[in-house]
């Protein structure tokens, strides 16, 4: 079957969610989604960025391959 391009899982525990991507990312965008997270205005923020491969194409382009962004809940 086809990769669901992301998963975000809650963990209530830690008050937090995890954003999950498996596939390349490219930069800009992700830049777009963790903007997009800081100004939404359910107070989520962006907690932690785990170390991601980052890589440019011919294009020099930027992407991120398998992304996972913690991001928090309201305080």
């Amino acid at each position: 079957g086809e990769e669901a391009p992301f998963t975000i899982t809650p963990d209530r525990k830690r008050g937090v969610m995890v954003f999950r991507s498996p596939q390349s990312l490219q930069w800009d965008r992700m830049v777009d989604f963790m903007r997009a997270v800081e100004q939404s205005r359910y107070g989520l923020y962006i907690k932690q960025i785990e170390r991601t491969d980052f890589f440019y194409d011919e294009m020099g382009q930027g992407y991120v391959k398998g992304v996972r962004v913690v991001i928090g809940l309201p305080r």
